[in-house]
């Protein structure tokens, strides 16, 4: 990685990825709407609420606030992530906003998808 770029991940809770993550294959096609690639053979990723069809680049995009339940790391926040990724993934949703919990209380309380 050059000198000038840094380390971005987002945390989402499972309840914020299943209620708004979505993806209709659209980033796999090329400007002709060619496969770049071959699609998987399961359906396209549709959240539960129903809402737009590709979220994919609002997860990518780590200036796009995504709501309660996600939240955005830097490099300042990256020496406790291995620990977060050593544990077993519990089911239950964080009490407080994503933003708020201390760096424990996401390893307790969330599971953890990086992006």
């Amino acid at each position: 990685m050059r000198c000038d770029q840094t380390s971005v991940f987002r945390l989402v809770t499972s309840h914020a990825l299943r209620d708004t993550f979505a993806s209709d294959r659209q980033h796999m096609r090329d400007e002709c709407g060619e496969w770049t690639a071959p699609p998987p053979s399961w359906p396209c990723i549709v959240p539960a609420g129903g809402a737009e069809p590709h979220t994919l680049p609002l997860f990518l995009d780590a200036d796009v606030h995504m709501g309660e339940g996600t939240c955005v790391l830097e490099d300042a926040d990256l020496a406790w992530l291995p620990d977060i990724f050593g544990q077993v993934a519990l089911t239950d949703a964080p009490k407080r906003r994503a933003q708020e919990a201390t760096p424990r209380e996401l390893r307790r309380t969330i599971e953890i998808v990086v992006l």
